[in-house]
């Protein structure tokens, strides 16, 4: 059993310390429910937590460049681009109905005639 602050977890998958101070950085990279009131986490420590900590930076950092803006404007550009892309497809489909309406307009002409 290893305490963490309030809470008292098992934590399985070979995890033997004497005190969280060991584990050193922890990052939880995934959570699940295994059963009922079972919850089953999983997690990168050490050196393995500062490797995909860069990862996510250089991804972060290439997403900024793709989209021209800096990290601190990424979630406001992207929502500006989804904003954009509703507005777009909205466009389409008026402009779609709209020559739909106009095409069954003139096929009703030509065959009144």
């Amino acid at each position: 059993m290893l305490s963490m602050g309030d809470y008292s977890k098992e934590l399985c998958g070979g995890t033997h310390v004497d005190s969280s101070g060991e584990i050193g950085l922890f990052r939880i990279v995934s959570e699940s429910s295994v059963a009922a009131g079972i919850r089953r986490i999983e997690a990168v420590t050490g050196m393995s937590t500062l490797k995909r900590e860069r990862e996510k930076e250089d991804i972060i950092q290439e997403i900024c460049e793709i989209l021209n803006t800096t990290e601190g404007k990424l979630v406001t550009k992207a929502q500006d681009i989804l904003h954009e892309l509703k507005n777009l497809q909205n466009h389409r489909r008026n402009i779609s109905h709209h020559t739909n309406t106009i095409h069954k307009r003139k096929n009703n002409k030509q065959k009144s005639h």
